[in-house]
């Protein structure tokens, strides 16, 4: 089973839609029966290799079965000189603690990792916002525990102060009339959990929250009409709700690169650059020249995001970033990792060009179907 669950993991690192919650699902499967062990050494391996990219979807894997191992673990990932990988490991212990299965005294043990990690990113914003997210993720106990050490004052997550659905929340609002018009355009009666999952996805603090509601959302009816209202200029006091609804339109979007997308080509927004390379590494159309070099100049997971995208399209310039002694050697590495792992798996089973899964070999879900010990409380998820 070690090179069948190798595969497995390596491609939903480079899948996308039904390809990429299809073998998500299937890992999660794997990890939570006799097989759980094994796809923990797996995605360890995985995940520390060097130059790995896209690896948040395999920590999130391991949060399917937690153990005071895994804690600990994911615990020093938090201190890891990568913000990314500190920040995939911050989104495995919020999807363990969603998850349930270890005892307060047992989380407890996360508190010095997390008064070290903190202590350390003084004077990095990124990375305080990554422990900031998780510290608000914790119970109330291990949050009063942790204060002290690690004040919270000025971390706090961003978003609404009213969680009451009344006239009092404008995110609320908001999200309400966001559903309103994507359920409208596609003729459907409102739709009152659209608007609670849009505003989850939107401004939930809790890391974990967001993105199950923001997967959700993707694979729901009113993704492709949620994609368009999210991209539409906004009107009124709406600017709260701009930067969270284009976060949201592009983990929702599938295909070619909407025109609404366009002029964000010219922003100076680094996150703005961040979702323009999602939208685009959904498509097929090579990303601009000008684009590339500004998402190799940014930082860590700015160039992350853009050799994703490279990645995902199969983009032969990756050959060349790969053998270019100018760039750094985390982008070389990172290039290389891509051009050898190959490009993205659109549907279970296929995908573009020649790396992706050979059809006489089949799909690989099947494996998990049999292992599984027990369903998961998706209310959970």
């Amino acid at each position: 089973m070690e090179p069948q669950v190798r595969r497995l993991s390596l491609e939903l690192a480079r899948s996308t839609g039904l390809a990429r919650f299809t073998r998500l699902e299937s890992l999660a499967m794997l990890r939570c029966s006799a097989y759980g062990d094994l796809v923990d050494e797996v995605v360890r391996g995985l995940v520390l290799a060097p130059h790995a990219q896209n690896t948040w979807d395999l920590l999130v894997v391991l949060a399917e079965r937690p153990t005071p191992s895994l804690l600990d673990w994911m615990a020093t990932l938090l201190r890891h000189e990568s913000t990314y990988l500190a920040r995939g490991a911050s989104y495995g212990l919020q999807a363990m603690l969603v998850r349930g299965g270890l005892g307060l005294e047992e989380w407890t043990a996360l508190l010095p990792h997390l008064e070290l990690a903190w202590h350390e990113a003084d004077g990095e914003p990124a990375r305080r916002a990554v422990l900031a997210q998780l510290w608000a993720a914790l119970p109330p106990q291990l949050q009063a525990r942790a204060r002290e050490a690690c004040p919270q004052e000025t971390a706090a997550p961003p978003g609404p102060t009213v969680w009451t659905r009344s006239r009092q929340n404008r995110h609320y609002l908001l999200a309400e009339s966001l559903a309103r018009a994507a359920a409208g355009a596609t003729g459907h009666p409102e739709e009152p959990l659209l608007a609670r999952l849009l505003f989850e996805a939107m401004f939930d603090p809790r890391g974990v929250r967001m993105s199950h509601a923001t997967s959700l959302l993707a694979f729901s009816p009113f993704a492709d009409a949620l994609v368009r209202v999210l991209l539409e200029p906004p009107t009124g006091p709406l600017d709260v709700g701009v930067a969270a609804g284009l976060r949201v339109a592009a983990f929702c979007h599938t295909g070619e690169v909407p025109a609404g997308v366009r002029p964000l080509l010219a922003s100076e927004s680094a996150i703005d650059l961040q979702h323009v390379l999602t939208f685009f590494s959904h498509g097929t159309r090579p990303l601009p020249q000008p684009t590339l070099d500004r998402g190799l100049a940014g930082d860590e997971i700015t160039v992350r995001r853009t050799l994703h995208c490279l990645g995902l399209t199969g983009d032969p310039r990756l050959s060349g970033l790969a053998a270019d002694p100018a760039l750094p050697a985390s982008t070389r590495g990172g290039a290389g990792w891509w051009v050898e792992t190959g490009p993205r798996i659109d549907a279970e089973g296929g995908g573009r060009g020649a790396a992706a899964c050979p059809p006489e070999r089949g799909s690989l879900l099947r494996l998990a179907r049999p292992q599984r010990t027990g369903d998961r409380d998706h209310a959970g998820w």
